[in-house]
C-alpha cells in the first residue's frame, strides 16, 4: 500500500473552487466498489455519489 496522503493533501490544496475543494474525500475506487461490481453488476453508486456531491455544490 503507498502513503499517498501528502499526495493526496497537495492535490486538494491545487484545486481553485473552494467548494469543490471542500466536498468530503471518500477514499480510492477500490473502497466504493470491486471490480466485479463495475464490470459485471453494473452498481448505480457512480450516479449517486455524483447526485450527493452535486446536492452538497448547490446548497
Amino acid at each position: 500500500m503507498l502513503n499517498t496522503g501528502e499526495y493526496i493533501e497537495a492535490s486538494v490544496a491545487s484545486i481553485g473552487d473552494q467548494a469543490l475543494r471542500n466536498l468530503p474525500r471518500v477514499g480510492s475506487l477500490d473502497q466504493l466498489t470491486h471490480a466485479d461490481d463495475t464490470l459485471i453488476t453494473f452498481t448505480d453508486w457512480p450516479q449517486a455519489l455524483a447526485e450527493r456531491y452535486r446536492a452538497q455544490l448547490s446548497s
